[in-house]
């Protein structure tokens, strides 16, 4: 979602939804109503109240679904609404939807008072309640999404760091492949603690929040200024002996590590 719209006479936006969502946006941070009076697949009409002169214009381009803004008049001479139409649980929810993500567990009140800071609005506890529950839905599409992906971003790990050792495994669930752990090693950060560090390595894990949880493995080197050095992480579902036996073989092979007595594990 755009964060500070602002129009200018044959500006352009991709798509019908993009202008529109603009547009939204822009009247929720003036805190004025407008309505879309014309509203086809080749044009968009926004206008205020009857009596006021404030209204933005776009129409397509030729075939393309770019929209580019053909007149404007962006002065209002009616009053500020604080309940405005589009202001709903919806709009809150894809402008928030990334410190929602962040903060899952962001409070009523801290969303109420970033909806304050940023409109001037109060929002009723119902609508924050329903906001929330919006963009805990989204993210969790959005998280989906990201895992069908994984598979290209390791194949694309490798290609752009050769040498690298990424390992993706996955586990049956029913008739779907689901997740279950990633193991990665850079090259770079595999020979710089193998030529330039010291035999010390610290094993170390924190928890995952979110929609999917989990654990994240990581072990570290101490360079020549006993500064911290990554060597490599693991996304496992939980931490126990077998996820961390599975982490440290992978680690072992890696530094090709075969006396374990040079090396002291923190």
């Amino acid at each position: 979602m755009l964060r500070n719209p602002s129009f200018d006479i044959g500006m352009h936006f991709p798509n019908k939804s993009q202008f529109k969502e603009a547009v939204i946006h822009y009247s929720c941070k003036l805190g004025r109503k407008f309505w879309f009076k014309k509203n086809d697949k080749n044009r968009v009409r926004a206008a205020c109240e009857e009596g006021c002169p404030f209204v933005i214009y776009a129409s397509r381009i030729d075939e393309s679904p770019t929209l580019v803004i053909k007149t404007m008049n962006l002065e209002h001479d009616c009053s500020v609404d604080q309940k405005l139409f589009w202001m709903n649980s919806t709009f809150m929810a894809q402008k928030y939807s990334n410190e929602l993500r962040a903060d899952p567990d962001w409070s009523v009140k801290g969303f109420t008072a970033a909806i304050q800071r940023d409109f001037g609005l109060e929002p009723s506890s119902k609508q924050i309640y329903r906001a929330r529950k919006k963009a805990c839905t989204l993210n969790k599409c959005d998280f989906v999404d990201q895992f069908h992906k994984l598979h290209d971003y390791c194949e694309e790990l490798k290609k752009a760091n050769p040498g690298s050792t990424v390992m993706l495994k996955t586990k049956m669930d029913g008739d779907q492949r689901r997740f279950h752990r990633l193991y990665i090693c850079l090259d770079a950060c595999k020979r710089g603690f193998i030529e330039g560090c010291r035999p010390l390595i610290g094993m170390d894990e924190a928890f995952i929040k979110g929609p999917h949880p989990g654990q994240l493995l990581a072990a570290v080197g101490s360079d020549g200024n006993n500064g911290m050095f990554p060597i490599a992480y693991a996304i496992v579902e939980i931490e126990n002996k077998e996820t961390w036996v599975w982490f440290i073989q992978h680690l072992i092979r890696d530094l090709r590590i075969e006396n374990g007595h040079a090396y002291a594990f923190i």
